[in-house]
């Protein structure tokens, strides 16, 4: 099922099961190419005010922190156990698990609204990524600039996918109308 802005768009059912056994549906293989081509050549939506950036931001936002909290609970090592391990000497002793998460999706996702700020002011017409976020971040954060340049490559792939998906929200946002 492939659905726009909650309403179904195209159905695609491949195979149905008869006398306990799944057999192939004839028109099929046609309906799930016809679903494929519709959501892959799908333009994505533009976001047009700085209300509808915020609760798609806040909705992104909570799957990075779902993912960071997925990873710490798996992880023994790694990036974001090293962050964790430095903000509790520096900043918080007793920071827990999801006190963090929250407080890294929370910083990553106000970190990559500045720097995608910064891009579209400094470098228009040029790509706004997850790994380009450190160099537009503004030189008077410097914490959220070396956040950046040090996990742009090495953030876990199921928090880097959520991340990912910020910055293309970002790159979707007609920054006029954000920033009325």
């Amino acid at each position: 099922r492939w659905f726009v802005r909650g309403q179904r768009r195209l159905c695609a059912r491949i195979a149905e099961i008869h006398g306990g056994k799944l057999r192939a549906v004839a028109a099929g293989l046609d309906e799930l190419r016809q679903l494929f081509a519709g959501f892959i050549t799908q333009r994505a939506e533009t976001v047009a005010s700085a209300k509808e950036l915020a609760e798609h931001m806040a909705r992104k936002t909570e799957q990075v922190r779902a993912a960071t909290l997925a990873e710490l609970k798996g992880e023994t090592g790694g990036t974001l156990r090293d962050l964790l391990a430095a903000f509790r000497s520096v900043l918080i002793a007793d920071l827990t698990e999801e006190r963090f998460a929250d407080m890294f999706a929370q910083t990553l996702a106000y970190g990559l609204f500045a720097a995608w700020i910064q891009a579209r002011q400094q470098a228009p017409s040029k790509d706004f990524t997850l790994e380009s976020a450190g160099a537009y971040t503004p030189k008077t954060n410097p914490f959220l600039r070396k956040l950046f340049l040090h996990i742009a490559n090495d953030l876990p792939p199921a928090v880097a996918e959520p991340a990912r998906d910020l910055v293309e929200l970002l790159n979707h946002a007609q920054m006029d109308a954000v920033l009325k």
